[in-house]
Protein backbone atom coordinates (compact mmCIF):
# COMPACT_ATOMS: atom_id res chain seq x y z
CA UNK A 1 0.00 0.00 0.00
CA UNK A 2 0.87 3.49 -1.07
CA UNK A 3 2.71 5.39 1.99
CA UNK A 4 0.29 7.82 1.91
CA UNK A 5 -3.02 6.20 1.78
CA UNK A 6 -2.04 3.77 4.71
CA UNK A 7 -2.03 6.82 7.19
CA UNK A 8 -4.67 8.81 5.50
CA UNK A 9 -6.81 5.57 5.72
CA UNK A 10 -5.54 5.20 9.59
CA UNK A 11 -6.95 8.21 10.38
CA UNK A 12 -10.02 8.21 8.64
CA UNK A 13 -10.33 4.56 10.32
CA UNK A 14 -9.90 6.12 13.58
CA UNK A 15 -13.39 7.90 14.23
CA UNK A 16 -16.36 6.42 15.74
CA UNK A 17 -18.37 6.47 12.53
CA UNK A 18 -17.31 7.18 8.89
CA UNK A 19 -16.02 11.08 8.21
CA UNK A 20 -17.32 13.25 5.43
CA UNK A 21 -15.03 13.73 3.37
CA UNK A 22 -14.38 16.60 1.14
CA UNK A 23 -10.93 16.27 -1.44
CA UNK A 24 -10.02 19.67 -2.75
CA UNK A 25 -7.71 19.31 -5.96
CA UNK A 26 -8.85 15.58 -6.32
CA UNK A 27 -7.21 15.13 -10.12
CA UNK A 28 -7.86 12.29 -11.41
CA UNK A 29 -9.00 10.74 -8.55
CA UNK A 30 -6.10 7.59 -8.34
CA UNK A 31 -5.84 8.67 -4.92
CA UNK A 32 -9.04 9.23 -3.74
CA UNK A 33 -10.65 6.50 -5.37
CA UNK A 34 -8.50 4.31 -2.84
CA UNK A 35 -9.99 6.16 -0.16
CA UNK A 36 -13.95 6.07 -0.27
CA UNK A 37 -14.40 2.89 1.37
CA UNK A 38 -13.28 4.82 4.28
CA UNK A 39 -15.59 8.13 4.00
CA UNK A 40 -19.39 8.44 5.21
CA UNK A 41 -19.63 10.10 2.20
CA UNK A 42 -17.07 11.45 -0.18
CA UNK A 43 -17.32 14.45 -2.76
CA UNK A 44 -14.42 15.25 -4.88
CA UNK A 45 -13.67 18.48 -6.30
CA UNK A 46 -11.06 20.03 -8.67
CA UNK A 47 -10.86 23.03 -10.94
CA UNK A 48 -10.10 21.31 -14.25
CA UNK A 49 -13.50 20.74 -16.46
CA UNK A 50 -12.19 17.66 -17.81
CA UNK A 51 -11.27 16.35 -15.11
CA UNK A 52 -15.02 16.87 -13.28
CA UNK A 53 -16.30 15.56 -15.95
CA UNK A 54 -14.39 12.09 -16.49
CA UNK A 55 -14.08 11.18 -12.52
CA UNK A 56 -18.16 11.56 -12.75
CA UNK A 57 -18.30 8.91 -15.24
Amino acid sequence: MIPYIAVVSEFLNSFESLPVVCDLGCGDLNIGKKLVKYSGKYTAVDIVPELAVGNKK
